[in-house]
């Protein structure tokens, strides 16, 4: 497991759990480890069927939302917004108050 985990809580019928238990200890693993595996197998599965469907692009993205992160990529950068110091922030500011004052 690297160092980026969540842990949650779930409840299952008393008698899925008893099934899970039974079935992690014949594999040899605990329950948590068999439902990441199970778990981590059905968003696999899902994340294929969604990119064959072209649901998702490769990246993950609708193909819609990928179009404009593409288009807002080749978008030009302008420089005279770029505020790199507490003066230019000032100034910034002080431009626009003289402008609606």
């Amino acid at each position: 497991m690297n160092g980026s985990t969540v842990t949650t809580n779930i409840t299952f019928p008393k008698d899925q759990w008893q099934a899970l238990k039974t079935v992690a200890m014949h594999q040899g693993v605990s329950m948590a480890e068999f439902v990441r595996q199970e778990v981590g197998k059905a968003v696999r599965k899902t994340a294929k069927t969604l990119i064959s469907r072209r649901r998702l692009t490769v990246n993950g993205f609708t193909p819609e939302f990928e179009e404009e992160v593409l288009k807002a990529a080749a978008e030009p950068v302008d420089k005279r917004w770029v505020l790199k110091t507490d003066d230019d922030v000032d100034k910034f500011f002080n431009r626009i108050l003289k402008h609606d004052g």
